[in-house]
């Protein structure tokens, strides 16, 4: 398969994690003979001052011409533009666990439609879920199927100091059956939604059915951006698992190369269990590379 992908990214960091995910796409390439032509484009901070978006129209068309787009940033600024600028109209991610080294900013800088989150967290990743959903109000609705007990005492006490800071919020009590007719009538309407298991289910069943059948569990905004989030936990010489995800995901969902993002997370999750306390060292990245590596020998074998 030949593609085009384009990497957008904005500091050394995010940088650092996009060579990352382009080294893994490299040796999927190689594994399993396709050619993937990448290009970088930086999230200008000259664009910032000068128009107030760190997108340009440059960056912007660059990406409508590949096949995937992948941002890798540390901050929002321009990521709205860039999903518009490629029609991506809804993103609908269910949240079993707040993903380890999210950073709020930058998850509020993604499009809002479509945010649905189990309210099963305590403590601190409660008020971080709720902080995201309050960020996200001044793009969407903030709506809440009703629930009781400790969720309902816990989701008031994480809600509770936000209040005072997003004072014109008021998250809406609705029925499963209200979001889902406002679902169908506009799937790009969706909002953020906090739900029950059972109701977040069926309403990411039902926003995969509107738009193509995609994994309730994917992020999905249209059919070439897709984002990562830049792991702050990993260190400078280790491989960031935020890295594999990305790659997975890309390959998986915007180029349908599933065989291939099944190999890249099976040789990820081959190492994990290796490794001390399941995490990823230095050499994970070697160890990772070689078993992409004899996949791609035993599928095309040479000679």
């Amino acid at each position: 398969m030949r593609a085009r992908i384009v990497f957008a990214w904005d500091t050394p960091r995010a940088r650092s994690l996009q060579a990352q995910v382009q080294q893994v796409l490299s040796d999927v390439a190689v594994a399993f003979g396709h050619s993937f032509v990448m290009k970088d484009e930086r999230m200008g901070v000259a664009s910032v001052e000068a128009y107030g978006s760190a997108m340009t129209v440059e960056t912007v068309e660059a990406c409508q011409e590949a096949d995937a787009t992948l941002a890798v940033l540390t901050h929002p600024d321009g990521l709205l533009e860039l999903a518009q600028g490629l029609s991506c109209v809804l993103a609908c991610h269910l949240y079993e666990e707040w993903p380890a080294g999210c950073d709020v900013p930058l998850a509020s800088g993604l499009m809002p439609q479509g945010v649905i989150c189990y309210p099963l967290y305590a403590d601190e990743r409660l008020r971080d879920a709720a902080e995201l959903a309050y960020a996200l109000s001044g793009h969407g609705r903030v709506r809440e199927i009703p629930f009781d007990g400790s969720l309902r005492e816990n989701w008031l006490a994480a809600t509770q100091a936000l209040s005072a800071r997003y004072t014109t919020t008021l998250p809406v009590q609705v029925t499963l059956n209200d979001v889902l007719a406002s679902l169908i009538a506009d799937p790009t309407g969706l909002g953020v939604v906090f739900a029950k298991p059972q109701a977040a289910q069926t309403l990411a069943a039902a926003a995969d059915a509107l738009c193509g059948g995609l994994p309730g569990h994917q992020r999905f905004m249209g059919d070439k951006c897709l984002h990562a989030y830049v792991d702050s936990q990993a260190g400078v010489n280790s491989l960031s698992p935020s890295a594999l995800a990305a790659a997975a995901n890309l390959l998986r969902t915007s180029l349908n190369l599933v065989r291939e993002a099944d190999c890249v997370l099976a040789a990820t999750a081959n190492v994990q269990q290796t490794a001390p306390e399941g995490g990823l060292g230095i050499d994970a990245w070697e160890r990772i590379s070689q078993q992409i590596a004899l996949a791609g020998e035993l599928l095309h074998p040479k000679g």
